[in-house]
């Protein structure tokens, strides 16, 4: 899957790009490709970080899965020794 320019730079926009999020490229592996793919992923900035975790919202997750399926990826991971 390929992101336009014109795409990227909304996701940046909604983002908070560069205030709140830095975008990084990274390396994923993907199952059923040999070689890992190319991704990129927004991190938070230091000063925008909260004191702790918070869980992300069901409404955000399901949005999150829905994304992958519809890019033809498996967004539920696979975990050693338990089925998926």
């Amino acid at each position: 899957m390929t992101i336009t320019t014109t795409a990227m730079e909304a996701i940046k926009i909604k983002e908070g790009w560069p205030v709140r999020y830095i975008d990084q490229e990274v390396s994923v592996q993907v199952d059923g490709k040999k070689r890992p793919i190319e991704a990129t992923t927004f991190i938070v900035q230091a000063d925008h970080r909260l004191e702790h975790d918070v869980p992300v919202t069901a409404r955000y997750r399901n949005l999150i899965l829905m994304g992958a399926e519809a890019a033809g990826l498996n967004p539920l991971p696979r975990h050693p020794g338990k089925g998926r």
